[in-house]
């Protein structure tokens, strides 16, 4: 019976069943080309929501070097990413894998759709990429200037498609010389605009981002043109079965064998050198030199599965499941006996306690005088946590040394967790070896932290340390753990004319000692994955007090924590290493594993984010010294960035509902959870001593638009906003008058030169 008779064509049920067949038919068709659809599609979602993203981004268009090299080598990589997604489309939707259409009129809808669907795989990294410059804004260029500019390499893609348009309505023969002579004149149209409205360094990008993609659309268009004349002349099947098939479309061919080639050498040298590789090309670039890598891996894997019929990605994922059990490759890096320094007996907290009263006593001896005794608490965030606690610390040496005293000589103890401890170090190896040519504490801290961490840890992330997840052998030289330690190591020697991140912890006391320096002792907070108690990395010898049955341990100074020393058999480590026991971030930094044991440790976060707890138990070490003279004083530094304004709103606010709210309510529950336990502690200790305390916090400025995200990388402009906050008064915030307040309370030495 024919539908129409008996209405069954108006019913939802005949419309639903016809849009679904169709919607088979067409994910039959273009399914083949998922890796290069879903790889292409990563690229607006990395940059344009990641907040990490947008700041690479802004490092891209603000460098502190304020050069465009990464510039031009994040366009060449873009240019890779888009043709390497169109070509290996273009192949795999070419090939018969039992869903080519017979039937001409299906055949013809089939091929519309091919096409769209290979274009659109090309066009989606330069486009999206486009769309994120433009969501960063205008900054101090006019809105409507930044717009034409940013976008007028559309230009092209609109002269390409009236082009086509008028070409297939007025039945014109193809040919390519009004390609030839149509793109050249657009693209120069678009750079005069875009050079007439001065959109700034962002909508430059924009727009360079587009007319890549307009490249890229006469390129698809222009072999396109000469593909449909082939087939026309019979001299090209619609189909292939092998690459080898594609002889006569010898572009595309081209692309694939050249973007095989050029990402295998790109894997390769940034496997082989991460930090100094990485740093050259920038992060941007490296992410999408590994979806054009990625694209092409996954393009081999689906035309072998198609082609043999086998599943693939299913055998790869078991690869990877049963090589998870043997290939663990994140083992801690640890140095020989003789990286010791001498050291054999490390002070616990009270014999450290009086060695310190003692030799500050003899250096700034004092008469009915109370003295200063300062503890530093840094919450964890990053290069932000970083670079915030570095510049403070040095900013308050700085001023101190100018009024002839020492910040560091009076402060006992620095608690740090995640980039608050690598702060802490930073500002611990500058007091032992101090910046060349006269530099400030402060200038250095911001040379030593301004690198593109991100990019060394991406270079292993993405490339060698992935491969090693499917390899059952582990290889510790593809840890990508080891190449941001060596990437934070690596500006020290031009800074201070030694490698000091690559000495041990006992080195550099031993340096320290040297230079007749009082050092700040070290307490770095890191969390063990088995108990999800604290592990704490000091030189100090750490001793733990059971919580359940003090009386194991009566002299215990420490409650339920782990001494890294005791996991590491008392093996010296790199400076850059104790960092990163504290700041193993997810996924970008592994857990990492104790040499000869199952332990693990990753990011101090997860305990607790701000660094007070540990410092809290320290100041009731303190107490009960007995001391009279002696005054505990607080620093506390957070970097998580508050809101100044009328309505400011609450730190960890989550907004109500959203998307799978119920689902994802536990997990957001257990990440704010590590927030609200910093904020507690740093809110008792403001309790407790609340005249005690200077507080030194990140703020978000009314009138300004600079983000400070999480991640391993800042942006000129946020390190900008750093510095302005902590040298300039704002609002009711007086970063100034902390630091001055601090120096005031330093007692002057007996030998009036401090160095």
């Amino acid at each position: 019976m024919n539908p129409t008779d008996d209405g069954k064509t108006n019913s939802p049920t005949y419309l639903v069943t016809v849009w679904w067949k169709t919607l088979r038919v067409a994910y039959r068709v273009i399914e083949p080309a998922r890796a290069s659809f879903l790889a292409s599609a990563l690229v607006p979602i990395l940059f344009c929501v990641v907040l990490q993203g947008q700041e690479l981004l802004r490092r891209t268009v603000s460098p502190p070097d304020e050069t465009w090299t990464r510039s031009f080598l994040l366009f060449g990589a873009l240019f890779l990413a888009g043709g390497t997604s169109w070509a290996w489309a273009r192949f795999l939707l070419n090939c018969d894998f039992g869903t080519t259409e017979t039937d001409p009129a299906s055949a013809a809808k089939a091929d519309r759709l091919r096409m769209v669907m290979r274009r659109t795989c090309g066009v989606i990294p330069p486009i999206g990429l486009s769309v994120a410059f433009l969501f960063l804004g205008p900054g101090d260029r006019p809105p409507w200037k930044f717009g034409i500019g940013g976008t007028s390499g559309l230009l092209i893609v609109f002269v390409l498609v009236v082009d086509t348009w008028i070409r297939n309505r007025r039945g014109i023969a193809d040919g390519d010389a009004p390609v030839r002579k149509s793109v050249p004149l657009a693209i120069l149209v678009s750079i005069v605009i875009t050079a007439s409205m001065d959109p700034g360094a962002t909508g430059w990008h924009a727009a360079i981002s587009t007319w890549i993609a307009g490249i890229l659309w006469t390129s698809f268009e222009f072999y396109h043109r000469i593909d449909r004349n082939l087939r026309a002349a019979g001299s090209q099947a619609r189909v292939s079965s092998v690459l080898a098939d594609t002889v006569e479309n010898r572009f595309a061919r081209r692309w694939i064998v050249g973007s095989v080639v050029v990402s295998v050498a790109v894997f390769v040298a940034l496997t082989c050198a991460p930090v100094v590789l990485g740093g050259l090309l920038g992060s941007p670039a490296i992410v999408l030199v590994a979806i054009a890598i990625w694209i092409s891996l996954g393009s081999v894997l689906i035309y072998w599965g198609h082609r043999y019929s086998v599943p693939i990605f299913t055998m790869l994922a078991g690869l990877v499941i049963a090589s998870g059990y043997f290939n663990d490759n994140h083992t801690i890096r640890v140095l020989g006996p003789e990286r010791m320094a001498g050291v054999t007996h490390r002070l616990d907290i009270a014999e450290a306690l009086k060695e310190w009263k003692a030799r500050v006593e003899k250096k700034y001896p004092m008469t009915n005088e109370h003295r200063p005794l300062y503890l530093v608490a840094s919450a964890g965030g990053g290069i932000r946590a970083a670079y915030w606690t570095a510049i403070v610390l040095g900013r308050i040496e700085d001023e101190a040394r100018t009024n002839g005293t020492s910040f560091a000589d009076h402060c006992f103890a620095m608690s740090g967790v995640s980039g608050g401890s690598l702060g802490e170090l930073t500002f611990a190896a500058l007091l032992a070896h101090p910046p060349l040519h006269g530099r400030s504490f402060f200038e250095a801290s911001k040379t030593l932290l301004q690198e593109d961490f991100l990019s060394a840890d991406l270079s292993r992330m993405a490339y060698g340390d992935m491969l090693q997840r499917a390899i059952p052998v582990p290889f510790e030289s593809l840890d990508r753990a080891r190449a941001l330690e060596d990437a934070w190591a690596r500006p020290w020697n031009a800074v201070v004319g030694t490698n000091a991140f690559d000495h041990s912890i006992e080195e550099l006391y031993r340096d320290g000692a040297d230079r007749n320096r009082i050092m700040p002792h070290l307490l770095l907070n890191g969390t063990s994955v088995e108990t999800g108690g604290r592990i704490l990395t000091s030189d100090l010898e750490i001793v733990p007090k059971s919580p359940f049955d003090p009386s194991k341990i009566p002299s215990g100074d420490f409650i339920d924590v782990i001494p890294a020393s005791l996991k590491l058999s008392n093996a010296p480590i790199r400076l850059s290493t104790a960092a990163h026991q504290s700041a193993r971030f997810t996924y970008f930094s592994p857990a990492g594993r104790f040499p000869k044991s199952d332990s693990r440790i990753v990011d101090g976060g997860y305990f607790e984010n701000s660094g007070a707890a540990t410092a809290a138990e320290v100041v009731a070490i303190i107490e009960t010294m007995g001391w009279t003279n002696v005054d505990v004083h607080w620093i506390l530094i957070d970097n998580e960035p508050i809101d100044l304004g009328e309505n400011p709103k609450p730190p960890g606010r989550v907004p109500r509902g959203g998307f799978l709210d119920e689902t994802l309510a536990p997990v957001q529950a257990l990440l704010k959870t590590r927030d609200a336990h910093g904020r507690f502690s740093f809110a008792w200790v403001e309790t407790e001593a609340p005249d005690s305390v200077d507080e030194f916090r990140l703020y978000r400025r009314p009138g300004t638009n600079v983000v400070l995200p999480l991640g391993w990388t800042l942006s000129l402009r946020a390190m900008d906003e750093m510095v302005l906050q902590l040298t300039e008064p704002f609002a009711e915030i007086d970063h100034p008058a902390a630091v001055s307040k601090i120096v005031k309370s330093l007692p002057l030495p007996a030998e009036p030169a401090i160095r």
